[in-house]
């Protein structure tokens, strides 16, 4: 499910709200705490992290 959630941010242009839904889960906020505890960082800040540009 972890890789699936991160698959959708970074090739997605769908809001954390929907990828919660699409990924079972009932309350967008528990899908937040969850990717933070498995991977250190938000959604929203995975998701910009991996759109700057690699320097």
């Amino acid at each position: 499910m972890l890789l699936e959630a991160k698959r959708q941010l970074l090739y997605t242009s769908q809001s954390i709200e929907e990828i919660a839904y699409n990924l079972g889960f009932k309350d967008p906020a528990y899908f937040s705490r969850f990717f933070k505890k498995n991977t250190g960082y938000p959604p929203g800040r995975f998701r910009a992290a991996s759109q700057q540009p690699i320097q």
